[in-house]
């Protein structure tokens, strides 16, 4: 598996991904993909195995402790010392083999690397353990309404 920063070829295979792993509402969608390579290329990662794309995580610095909905848009936010992971989505055909994991542990070291105090992330109540494994504490109920789900805000200080 390589993972690496993603490329304007990759973003047609992630979209697929994203349309596979998330409800309508919750998935993003091309332009909005363009938009964070445009934007966060050093945040936008791939995992290729065998030349193909496998999977991505997506983050954007941010200036504030927890994500709201704006973060998942393209809009313009002030930058400061938290990276928000916006986005991990796994191709169904690599799930449960340790993708997920090798791209969060990439996006992690990078950020701690690169000087940010924390990462923050929101996710569904069935995969708060999954991110604790990483080392994100269950901050609470998330007051993100993002594609109408519940969310849970999550966060590791560095």
């Amino acid at each position: 598996m390589n993972i690496r920063r993603a490329k304007e070829k990759d973003l047609y295979k992630v979209n697929a991904i994203e349309q596979s792993s998330f409800t309508v509402e919750e998935a993003g969608d091309i332009d909005k993909f363009k938009y964070r390579l445009a934007n966060f290329p050093m945040w936008f990662i791939v995992a290729e195995i065998e030349g193909e794309v496998a999977g991505a995580v997506i983050g954007r610095p941010m200036s504030q402790r927890l994500i709201t909905d704006g973060y998942y848009e393209n809009e313009d936010a002030p930058e400061g010392d938290a990276l928000a992971i916006i986005n991990l989505a796994t191709d169904g055909m690599y799930r449960r083999k340790g993708v997920g994991e090798a791209m969060m542990k990439y996006i992690l070291k990078a950020a701690k690397e690169s000087g940010f105090a924390s990462s923050s992330l929101c996710c569904k109540e069935h995969l708060i353990d999954y991110y604790g494994k990483f080392g994100y504490q269950l901050i609470g109920p998330s007051k993100s309404e993002h594609g109408g789900a519940k969310w849970y805000d999550m966060e590791i200080v560095f």
